[in-house]
Parts: structure tokens; sequence; C-alpha cells
């Protein structure tokens, strides 16, 4: 028989919390702002947070904060570091955060900033052409807004990136759209790219509309209706471009043959080397001087490629090339560093 000390021994092994463990995770905050869209603070918000691996944003969301306080404040512990979707819910308001889903790393995260907006009602008059599927209007501050791209999403697990299940719109000089859909759940988030645009980060001045009761729900023979708000893309995406998406950072220029520089081409990093797959990030057009910055959170070796067009397979004419380090091989990057000189050539591909 066991003396006691071994029996409380094998009592603390076998339920794990006699000791505590020193390799569990440890809680970790998440703090900003909420603000309208003419910047003033709200209060009364509560940011809700979800994995970035949930397979539905529905429901009880599994950490939320207390109300924003008068200067639209608000503090969310979390617990543990990781890739979250942030979403702002109160009377009458709805947010959806921008960089969605957002890297929290293990020292957590401030200045989170929120932009908020009124909820628009799906009440509207018009009947549906349809006998299945969905009924919408896409509005900026209660104004129809024409021209906007509906994307319909299955689920969240590739970060409403792309162009989804399918592409519904553009929508009429009323912000109307329709279009049948099977029976499923989906997730509506609309887009308004001022160059046309279909694919790509969007740019200082474009339009986001994530539909602030996503899922919806498509049930045989009915019609479901929604009112989907735009927010604008604010401007700090090209101020902040050195760190937008993370602490890393690469910066250079896009120049042709004879080193002249190239405008409007983005630069798509990889961790692969055959650069064929969805890019990891994708940087804003080059400037006039074919400058360029990328950002992105975590260490580790990639590769570049700078493109006029994004998706697809490469066509005729486009103008294309790949960074070429050294080496010859992958661009190693660690934690902090923010990398300049990243110089990429570019030809036309026949």
């Amino acid at each position: 028989m066991p003396s006691i000390p071994v029996f409380l021994a094998l009592i603390c092994f076998a339920f794990s919390f006699c000791v505590p463990q020193s390799g569990a995770a440890s809680s970790v905050e998440l703090s900003g702002k909420v603000a309208d869209d003419k910047r003033l603070p709200v209060s009364g918000m509560h940011v809700e947070a979800w994995p970035a691996g949930s397979l539905a944003l529905a429901g009880e969301a599994p950490h939320r904060s207390a109300p924003t306080d008068e200067q639209g404040h608000f503090t969310l512990t979390l617990p543990q570091g990781g890739d979250y979707y942030l979403l702002a819910r109160g009377e009458g308001r709805f947010g959806y955060y921008g960089r969605n889903p957002v890297r929290v790393s293990s020292a957590g995260l401030a200045g989170v900033t929120f932009g908020v907006k009124g909820i628009s009602s799906g009440g509207f008059d018009l009947l549906p052409e349809i006998s299945q599927g969905i009924l919408g209007r896409v509005v900026h501050r209660g104004k129809p807004v024409a021209g906007t791209m509906i994307h319909v999403y299955l689920d969240p697990s590739r970060g409403f990136k792309g162009m989804g299940f399918a592409v519904l719109g553009p929508t009429d000089d009323e912000g109307m759209f329709e279009a049948h859909l099977p029976v499923g759940t989906y997730y509506l988030v609309a887009r308004l790219r001022r160059d046309g645009s279909m694919v790509g980060p969007l740019r200082a001045g474009d339009f986001i509309g994530y539909w602030n009761d996503n899922p919806l729900r498509v049930e045989t023979g009915q019609v479901q209706r929604a009112a989907i708000s735009l927010q604008e893309v604010p401007d700090k995406v090209v101020e902040q471009a050195d760190h937008l998406f993370g602490d890393i950072s690469l910066s250079g220029r896009v120049v042709d043959q004879q080193g002249r520089p190239v405008a409007g081409l983005r630069v798509l990093l990889y961790d692969n080397p055959r650069m064929l797959d969805r890019p990891l990030f994708v940087s804003q057009p080059t400037d006039a001087d074919g400058a360029y910055v990328l950002s992105f959170p975590e260490p580790g070796r990639y590769y570049l490629r700078a493109r006029s067009n994004i998706g697809g397979e490469p066509v005729s004419g486009e103008l294309m090339g790949d960074y070429v380090g050294a080496d010859g091989e992958a661009l190693k990057v660690e934690t902090g560093d923010h990398l300049q000189g990243i110089d990429i050539k570019v030809e036309a591909l026949w």
C-alpha cells in the first residue's frame, strides 16, 4: 500500500490541478476605442471577440467586453493571444473591425479603433422577383449606393477574402440587389471599389459592409431581406501600411528591366516558392515612384511577387516579376524586422 505522500502525489498527477502548470497560457488584454463615422466616441457598445477558427459568428460571443465609457474606451480580457474576429454591438449600432481577423500577441493589443454605424432596417417595400434567396439594399449614411458587389461566403474560415461562394450585384441606383440562393447558411459582405476591380485589398476611399445580422439562413421557398450599411475605408490604410497588419514590414520599389519605376502594381507575399495559391498578404498599389510597403505579423521564410493583376493565371502582356535575394532563395525575416530596399524587377509576359 503506498504511503500518504505518494498517494497525494498520484492524485495531483491524475487531476493536474494541485500545482499550477507553468506552461499554461495566460490571459491578455485587448483595448481601444469605439467611434462613429464622424470620429466621435460612442458609449454603451460591447466589443465581441471570436477565435478565428470559429465555424460561425453567431449566437452568444465567447468573449464580450463591458460597455464602452463616455470616451468610447473599452477593455476586453482574452484567455490567450491568437487570431480573433472583432465585432461591436450596441443600441441601434454595429461595427465590424476592418482588419479582421486581427492578431493579438501574448503581450496583448492596444489602440484598436472601431468604427460603428447605425443599423439599417430591411423593411423596404419592393416585392421580390425570385421565389427563394435574398433581396437586399446597400446604403451609406442612410442613402442608397449603386455599383456595390455583395460577396456571399459559406463560413468565416478564410477570413471573408476572395470571391467567396457567389458574387451578387452590382446594386442598382436604389442600392437594391436580389438573387436566388440554395437552402443554406451564408455570410454577406458588401464591397465597393472605386477603381472597379473585383479582388485585392481595399484602398482608402473604398467601402465595405458586413451585414449586422450575419449569418443569413435561406429556407425552401423563402426570400430573406437584408439592409447592409457601408463604411468608408480610412486613410490610415495607406498612412499605417508599415504596421497595419503586423510588426514586420518589407519595403522597396518595383521597377522595369531598365530600372524605371512602375506604378499601379501590387506586391504579393507567399510562404511557398511556387507562388500559385492565395497570397498571405497583398500590398497597396505601387506609387508613382514604384514604392510599396507590406506589413505582416509572423517571422519566417517568404517569397515576393509583383503583378499587375491579382488572382488567376498570369496572362500575356501582364507585368510580373519575383524578388531574388542575394542567395537566390527565400527572404528570411525575424520578429520586428523592417527591411528596406527589397526591390523587384518586372517585365511583360509573352
